[in-house]
């Protein structure tokens, strides 16, 4: 079936680090429908061919028949013009193809633009599909900043779009490490007395500071990728885990970094423990724990039984093309229309239930 990918935020980190690579990929690799456009939207002015030249940048190809699937829309997220002129390049598509299009809109961008373009959306009647073909929207974390934002923005996506329709990334559930991992059984659950998961990068903070300062360790992967994993494991939303204890830190240095407020308490390390009062699950406790300039990498599961003896999970098998992977095996399910590696609004909204109460607390 032909489809349009219509990327608002095009010109951002996103699109260079993650999302081009695994466009060109699939392409590469024939995933792409047979019939494909990817129009990109975003602020700065480009042309067509200047569009073009900047993914070839991206990609690091001259790879005609890939750059020939792009046609640039620009545009102010909170402008009428710029999506009247959307459309307009929609319906001429169609009309060149002689049919209806699969539409994937995909927000990389920042949260606060998710209202402007979601109303913008709305008003263009983006959101409804023609006939036989499909319509999906694509955003990636974070989802709110706590339960509550959480929330309304779950209002604003269903005023427009259907359940089936709205897809979540959290890159981390395209890992191949993660992918690997299965709920644990009962019979071995009795065995164990510890559950950590570990996300602990050598990386700063450097080029996000006002982001990252805004957020803090918890909230940018806590929230998302441990509890995600804890999820695969248990097959238990985290909402139902009980707080043992939360320790935070600081690395030093941070406050030093570009964007950061110079008083910042903003955490860059974290170890959570928790337990779960669920049969069978009472005598294992989880820790969670992530932490950036580290002093080395460690991105596993670790399973502790009660006889002394450990079980290691890496969570990254392929690290040299990490994300490339990822995204590409996450478009691929969104186009194909698999929810299976995206995260549904409950488990959304139950991380927060278990992650506010820990900020909260650290801000007494």
């Amino acid at each position: 079936m032909p489809t349009i990918i219509i990327i608002f935020g095009v010109t951002g980190d996103l699109m260079k680090k993650k999302i081009a690579p695994a466009l060109f990929g699939l392409f590469q690799e024939g995933k792409l429908p047979a019939k494909t456009k990817i129009i990109g939207f975003a602020r700065r002015p480009l042309s067509d061919e200047g569009f073009k030249d900047h993914v070839q940048e991206l990609i690091g190809q001259d790879d005609q028949n890939f750059l020939s699937l792009l046609t640039y829309n620009q545009g102010q997220f909170g402008e009428v013009t710029g999506y009247t002129d959307l459309k307009n390049k929609l319906d001429k598509i169609e009309q060149d193809w002689g049919q209806c299009a699969n539409k994937l809109f995909y927000l990389a961008v920042p949260p606060e633009n998710f209202t402007e373009i979601l109303a913008n959306l709305g008003v263009n009647k983006f959101n409804l599909s023609c006939e036989g073909a499909w319509t999906r929207l694509l955003i990636e974390k974070p989802f709110g900043h706590d339960e509550a934002s959480a929330k309304a923005l779950d209002e604003s996506l269903a005023k427009l779009f259907q359940v089936n329709q709205i897809y979540r990334l959290d890159h981390y559930l395209g890992k191949d490490g993660v992918l690997a991992l299965k709920k644990i059984d009962d019979e071995e659950i009795s065995k164990i007395k510890s559950i950590e998961i570990k996300l602990l990068e050598t990386l700063t903070v450097d080029g996000r500071g006002k982001f990252y300062d805004d957020l803090g360790a918890l909230r940018d992967v806590g929230q998302n990728h441990l509890l995600s994993i804890f999820n695969i494991l248990t097959g238990i939303l985290p909402d139902k885990l009980e707080l043992i204890s939360a320790e935070r830190a600081q690395y030093e240095g941070y406050r030093e970094v570009e964007g950061v407020a110079k008083d910042s308490k903003t955490e860059t390390y974290f170890k959570v423990k928790a337990k779960l009062d669920v049969l069978p699950w009472q005598e294992v406790e989880f820790i969670f724990e992530s932490g950036k300039k580290m002093s080395a990498v460690k991105k596993e599961v670790v399973i502790t039984y009660k006889d002394g003896t450990e079980k290691v999970f890496p969570l990254e098998l392929n690290k040299h093309s990490q994300y490339v992977a990822e995204y590409e095996k996450l478009l691929a399910e969104a186009i194909a229309g698999d929810e299976t590696h995206f995260l549904s609004q409950a488990m959304v909204e139950a991380a927060w239930r278990f992650i506010d109460p820990i900020i909260a607390g650290w801000q007494i």
